[in-house]
């Protein structure tokens, strides 16, 4: 058994935003493989002056992981 949380060997993220204004939603997916996956709404803002884009992760959608993993909810600052 692995350590609760340490899922996928490698993690790949894709983040699918729209805009409205300076307010971003969309979804993120989490994946190692077209086997298991995570897939998350996200909602965040845009800042014009600096370039900023804050996204939260919020409610899980649906998954498919081994039962040892642990989904975790994310914030990105990019």
């Amino acid at each position: 058994m692995g350590i609760p949380g340490s899922c996928f060997t490698e993690n790949n993220i894709e983040l699918q935003i729209k805009s409205s204004g300076n307010e971003v939603f969309g979804d993120s997916y989490h994946f190692q493989d077209i086997d298991y996956y995570v897939k998350k709404d996200v909602r965040g803002s845009y800042n014009q002056q600096t370039k900023n884009l804050v996204v939260q992760e919020g409610d899980v959608t649906t998954f498919k992981i081994p039962d040892r993993c642990i989904v975790c909810i994310k914030k990105y600052d990019l």
